[in-house]
């Protein structure tokens, strides 16, 4: 992956660094969120990282082209499968052991 222009390398590498930050701790936050029902769960989640998608906007003029220049066929196939992915590891989440879920959920080539 190459690195965006006009971010240097100590950025992309933090950057790089919180989402695998992120993504380590996906299981024990939604096992701490056993109140919540997955799919309010799910929707919690992409309504916030929408916010802050939508709130980078000003910042990055080109992203809110490149988004919307995409068919709606591309943007169906990519929320619903990423929807459908997490809504999916919440359920597993919440009915098996998490490192389980984990083992099987990461090992995806």
């Amino acid at each position: 992956m190459a690195v965006r222009q006009g971010l240097n390398k100590p950025q992309a590498t933090l950057i790089g660094f919180t989402a695998v930050l992120m993504w380590g701790f996906l299981a024990y936050l939604s096992k701490s969120a056993e109140a919540i029902p997955p799919l309010q769960l799910n929707a919690m989640g992409f309504f916030v990282g929408g916010l802050v998608g939508v709130s980078s906007w000003p910042f990055r003029r080109q992203a809110y082209l490149v988004l919307f220049g995409q068919k709606w066929q591309v943007w169906a196939l990519n929320v619903g499968a990423l929807f459908g992915c997490h809504l999916l590891y919440f359920i597993a989440i919440r009915n098996a052991p998490a490192v389980e879920v984990s083992l099987i959920a990461y090992t995806w080539p």
